[in-house]
């Protein structure tokens, strides 16, 4: 019996020597992010979401496909219960995620800037980096706008209904 990386693989192989579309159906996400191009969200028979695979797992549009695709980053409670800043998740797009963005706020702004959580991944070669990151000091707001207008999406850790474990 192949498993699923050896049989991705044989497909990803076919997909490259003889350059043929394959069409192939799976509720393994790990396995869209893994060998597809293109991806088609589909749901009661309707195609509710089409767009590269980096595009579907980077920005979801429709409210289903963000359920699915999302990242979902569970902190345990004391670490969560020893912070006193704002906690904000970050998603680093493309290039941004290879940028130095959180030593930069750290350089320019009295802040005290920490990370609780992190993952990078690569879809079709390109990086996604999330970041839950806590930020306290006397120029927090100022680090918070920098970080908005640096990072591809920031958002409250609470409201990307994420928790603590």
């Amino acid at each position: 019996m192949h498993t699923t990386k050896e049989i991705v693989d044989i497909l990803r192989n076919i997909n490259d020597k003889l350059g043929i579309t394959i069409v192939f159906i799976t509720h393994q996400l790990e396995v869209a992010k893994q060998l597809f191009h293109r991806i088609a969200v589909i749901n009661d028979g309707i195609i509710i979401e089409e767009n590269t695979a980096y595009d579907v797992f980077s920005n979801p549009k429709h409210e289903l496909t963000k359920k699915l695709v999302k990242n979902e980053m569970k902190i345990p409670k004391p670490v969560l219960n020893g912070v006193n800043g704002h906690v904000l998740t970050l998603v680093y797009k493309g290039g941004t995620s290879l940028e130095p963005i959180i030593s930069e706020v750290n350089k320019k702004y009295n802040v005290v800037l920490n990370i609780l959580h992190g993952n990078i991944e690569y879809i079709q070669k390109k990086p996604i980096g999330i970041l839950v990151i806590s930020v306290e000091g006397e120029e927090k707001e100022k680090a918070l706008d920098y970080l908005i207008s640096n990072v591809g999406q920031v958002y409250n850790f609470i409201e990307r209904k994420e928790e603590a474990v």
